[in-house]
C-alpha cells in the first residue's frame, strides 16, 4: 500500500474545510468530497480532517479551536 505525502493531502483537506457543515453526516461527507477528489481513498479523506487541524494550528492557534 503506497503512503500518501502530505502535500497530496492538502488540497483534500481544504476541500474538507470548505464542504463540512455541522449537520453533515460522515457518510455525506466522503461522498461530497470524492466527488472534487475521484482518485481519493476513504484513508485519505479521514486523514485529511487531521492534516487542516495541524496546518491551521501552525497558523493560528485561534482558528484550529
Amino acid at each position: 500500500m503506497a503512503r500518501v505525502q502530505m502535500s497530496e493531502i492538502e488540497p483534500i483537506a481544504r476541500t474538507i474545510v470548505e464542504l463540512a457543515t455541522a449537520d453533515m453526516t460522515p457518510k455525506q461527507l466522503i461522498k461530497a468530497v470524492r466527488a472534487r477528489h475521484k482518485d481519493a481513498s476513504k484513508r485519505d479523506i479521514t486523514g485529511a480532517p487531521f492534516y487542516g487541524v495541524i496546518m491551521a494550528s501552525e497558523q493560528s492557534p485561534e482558528r484550529s479551536k
